[in-house]
């Protein structure tokens, strides 16, 4: 590998800071809109939450792995700064899924999967933890999907860019001469 001048250094380093400002403010972000939620602070400036978001033109899936993250990984577990800052840098969704299976116990696993994994690869593995460590709380319907997931994030990349254009072309079709 070849050395690299101090100014492509810097430029990698200073993208690795924004990423994890990035991720960082997307957790902040999370927690402002669960108490904003939570509280009916958007009461009296929208007529509704979707109202509210959509005069903050914030996008309603975008805001639900926001506020699930935050909840579960800011709120719930309480985790600390240097935990969120080394978490920012996983994907949103990613984090998002973990968020549903994530608990006391297996904190530390899905901690180490989301931090040392591509998202891709982290997504199967909480897949896999979250079949694996089923309690009976789940419905069959839930587990149907789960094995699905896991399927689908085992297809390659481009497999599964197909799978979701030929999806969203179907959902626009469906909606067209009903």
């Amino acid at each position: 590998m070849e050395l690299r001048s101090s100014a492509d250094s810097f430029i990698l380093d200073d993208y690795r800071r924004a990423r994890m400002h990035f991720g960082l403010s997307r957790i902040k972000m999370g927690s402002y809109l669960h108490i904003i939620q939570e509280n009916r602070l958007w009461e009296g400036k929208a007529e509704s939450w979707s109202a509210f978001l959509s005069s903050e033109n914030l996008q309603p899936n975008a805001v639900r792995q926001y506020i699930s993250v935050a909840k579960v990984y800011v709120f719930d577990l309480d985790l600390s700064d240097i935990v969120l800052a080394k978490l920012s840098m996983a994907g949103i969704s990613a984090m998002e899924k973990a968020s549903r299976v994530i608990n006391e116990e297996n904190k530390e696993e899905i901690i180490a999967t989301l931090t040392s994994l591509a998202e891709k690869d982290a997504v199967q593995r909480i897949i896999e933890l979250s079949v694996s460590t089923e309690d009976g709380r789940s419905s069959t319907s839930e587990m149907r999907v789960l094995r699905l997931l896991k399927e689908f994030y085992g297809l390659p990349s481009d497999m599964q860019m197909d799978f979701k254009e030929k999806l969203l072309n179907s959902r626009r079709n469906s909606g067209k001469g009903s």
